[in-house]
């Protein structure tokens, strides 16, 4: 066997040491990257419970629009039945009012024409 050359053994082991911080760095680099895309990955699933909260409330806010807007035809539907009612029975207070004035006026042909036919 021929002489151990441990200058070199040494040198190896130190090379290999150096190699192994380099390793343990990159893998503390790889570390750092997959804790980041962990915080995203959970940063993403908060904007989606966020999203759907925020949906849901849209969703209800358009139901309570979408409600208030039927109710608001309903009243106006409500409204314009009224208002034709009150124009119907405005007609007929007219009619009957004209045709009370009418009625007062005959009668006071009638008496007219009595008195005149008294005086003959």
């Amino acid at each position: 066997m021929g002489d151990i050359d441990y200058d070199k053994i040494i040198n190896n082991l130190l090379e290999f040491e150096k190699y192994n911080e380099v390793l343990f760095g990159f893998k503390k680099y790889l570390d750092s990257i997959k804790e980041d895309i962990d915080k995203l990955k959970s940063e993403i699933e908060n904007s989606k419970a966020e999203n759907k909260k925020i949906e849901d409330r849209l969703n209800l806010l358009e139901d309570k629009y979408n409600n208030i807007s039927n109710d608001i035809k309903n009243i106006y539907n409500l409204l314009d039945e009224i208002n034709k009612k009150i124009t119907e029975i405005s007609k007929r207070l007219n009619e009957e009012y004209i045709n009370e004035k009418i009625d007062n006026y005959r009668y006071k042909l009638l008496l007219e024409k009595l008195k005149e036919l008294d005086g003959i």
